[in-house]
C-alpha cells in the first residue's frame, strides 16, 4: 500500500472511508432506475448466472458506444478461439443495446462497483484468463487487483480525451501505475498514442480506430420501402442522436428553411427516445406539424416534423435520409458516432464537439467525407446547401463510404496484433 502514488492513496482512503456512501449512492440510483434493479446484485459482485467451465475472456465496455464498437471483434473472436466470453458494461442501456445480439458462448454481467470488497467477489467467481478492456474508463482499484493477480489485460482502442489529458498532467505517477499493469496498449489514434507514451505507458502501438469495424446497421425493408413511397416529392433531412436542446434548434431551422425549401420534412431521431413528451410539448410550441413514430402515425403532406422516437431504427432513417446532423455535437459534448451514417453514403454535418470521435472526423474532413460547422447558422445554411444541391450530397456521402470500407478492411492486422497475446493466455484456436 505504501509504495503508491498519492493519488492512488487519496483514492483508496475514500473508497474506505466512504464505503456506506457510495454503496447507498448506487442503491439510490437503483430507485430512479438508473440502475437494474432486477440485477443490481451484479454491481456488488455477486454473479446472476453460473460461470462456464473452461477458458474465460472477459472483455469490458462503458457504455453504449464502447460495446457497439466492441461486439464485432467479441463476434470475431468468439469464432477463432475456444473460450468463452464476458461482457460487462455499467448502465442499463448498454445492456438494452446488445441483449439481441449476443452469440452463444457469450454472456453479460453490469460490471462491480469499483469497491474492493464487490472486486474481489467478482475476480474470485469469474476467474479470467484474460481480460480486454476497452477505450477510456479506468477504474483503479479493480486494474490494480488485476494487477496484484497477474491476469494479463489489454486496453483496445484507447483513447485519452485533451480535456482528461490535462487532468492527469497532475497526477502522473498515479496514471502510470493503472497502466503500467496493461500488457499491450492498442490506441486508436497516434495523438492518442503519444498521449499514453507521455506518462510512461510501455507497449503502445496505434492501429486502426476499431469504430471503423462496425457493421453497418440493420434496416427493415418492408419500413424502407413504405416510408420512401409516403416521402416521394418531399426534401427530407435528417437530425441523428440530438441531445435536449438540440431538437429545439432544429425546429427553428426547419422553419427558417421551410420558407426557402417548398415540401420539407425534418426527422428528429432523439439519442433518448424517452424524453418524447418534452419535445413534443416543445414542437407544439413552435407551432409547427409534427407526427410521432412510436405512436404508430405516419407522416402526411402536412407534416413538418416527424419525431422518430424508436429505438434500433437509426438504419433506417440514415437510408432514407440522405443529409444528416449529427447530435451532441453543437450543444452537447462528445459528439456521436459519423461511421453509421458515412456506411450508407450520407452527407453529414456535424458541430465542433466531437471530442469522442475527433479522430474520425478528422479523417473524414481529410478526405472531405464530412462537413464540420462552428454555429447553428451555419448548420442551417450547410443543410440549405445541400438540399439544393443533392449531386454535391452525394459526392460527400460517397467518399466517406469509401474510406470508412477502405478503413474496416484493415481487422486482419489488428487480430494479427492481439493473436499472439491470446496464445500467451493458453486459450487455443477453433
Amino acid at each position: 500500500m505504501t509504495n503508491y502514488p498519492i493519488g492512488i492513496l487519496i483514492y483508496k482512503f475514500f473508497c474506505f472511508s466512504f464505503f456506506p456512501l457510495i454503496s447507498n449512492f448506487y442503491v439510490i440510483r437503483k430507485f430512479k432506475g438508473k440502475e437494474d434493479a432486477n440485477r443490481f446484485i451484479e454491481r456488488k459482485g455477486i454473479a446472476s448466472i453460473e460461470r462456464p467451465s473452461g477458458k474465460l475472456v472477459w472483455a469490458h465496455c462503458a457504455s453504449v458506444g464502447e460495446i457497439q464498437s466492441a461486439l464485432p471483434l467479441i463476434n470475431k473472436l468468439n469464432k477463432k478461439i475456444d473460450a468463452n466470453f464476458l461482457i460487462t458494461t455499467g448502465t442499463i442501456s448498454s445492456y438494452q443495446a446488445i441483449k439481441n445480439k449476443i452469440p452463444k458462448g457469450v454472456y453479460h454481467q453490469y460490471i462491480p462497483i469499483d469497491l474492493n470488497k464487490y472486486n474481489k467477489k467478482f475476480l474470485n467467481y469469474w476467474e479470467p484468463d484474460l481480460v480486454l478492456w476497452f477505450e477510456s474508463e479506468l477504474w483503479p482499484n479493480i486494474l490494480l487487483l488485476l494487477q496484484k493477480r497477474n491476469i494479463k489485460h489489454l486496453i483496445i482502442n484507447a483513447r485519452m480525451s485533451e480535456k482528461s489529458f490535462q487532468k492527469w498532467k497532475y497526477f502522473p505517477r498515479t496514471l502510470n501505475k493503472i497502466l503500467s499493469g496493461f500488457d499491450l496498449c492498442i490506441a486508436q489514434s497516434r495523438e492518442d498514442s503519444l498521449k499514453f507514451k507521455f506518462f510512461g505507458t510501455e507497449n503502445v502501438i496505434d492501429l486502426v480506430n476499431i469504430k471503423y469495424f462496425s457493421p453497418k446497421l440493420n434496416v427493415d425493408l418492408d419500413q424502407l420501402n413504405l416510408l420512401t413511397n409516403l416521402f416521394k416529392g418531399r426534401n427530407v433531412w435528417l437530425a441523428a442522436s440530438t441531445h435536449e436542446g438540440e431538437e429545439s434548434v432544429v425546429a427553428e431551422i426547419h422553419v427558417n428553411l421551410s420558407k426557402k425549401i417548398p415540401n420539407l420534412l425534418t426527422i428528429i431521431a432523439p439519442r433518448h427516445p424517452n424524453r418524447k413528451k418534452s419535445i413534443e410539448r416543445m414542437l407544439k410550441s413552435k407551432k409547427v406539424e409534427f407526427t410521432t413514430r412510436s405512436e404508430g402515425n405516419v407522416p402526411n403532406t402536412n407534416t413538418d416534423i416527424y419525431l422518430a422516437d424508436s429505438i434500433g431504427e437509426m438504419g433506417l432513417w440514415y437510408s432514407i435520409c440522405k443529409i444528416v446532423f449529427l447530435g451532441k455535437s453543437i450543444i452537447g459534448k462528445g459528439g456521436q458516432n459519423p461511421i453509421e451514417p458515412s456506411l450508407f453514403g450520407c452527407a453529414v454535418i456535424c458541430g465542433n464537439n466531437v471530442e469522442n470521435f475527433s479522430e474520425v472526423v478528422n479523417d473524414l474532413l481529410d478526405v472531405e467525407g464530412i462537413i464540420k460547422v462552428n454555429s447553428i447558422e451555419d448548420i442551417q445554411n450547410e443543410v440549405f446547401m445541400l438540399l439544393s444541391n443533392l449531386s454535391y450530397a452525394d459526392e460527400i456521402g460517397i467518399r466517406a463510404k469509401n474510406f470508412v470500407i477502405n478503413q474496416s478492411r484493415l481487422i486482419d492486422k489488428f487480430f494479427n496484433t492481439i493473436m499472439p497475446e491470446i496464445a500467451k493466455c493458453q486459450i487455443k484456436l477453433k
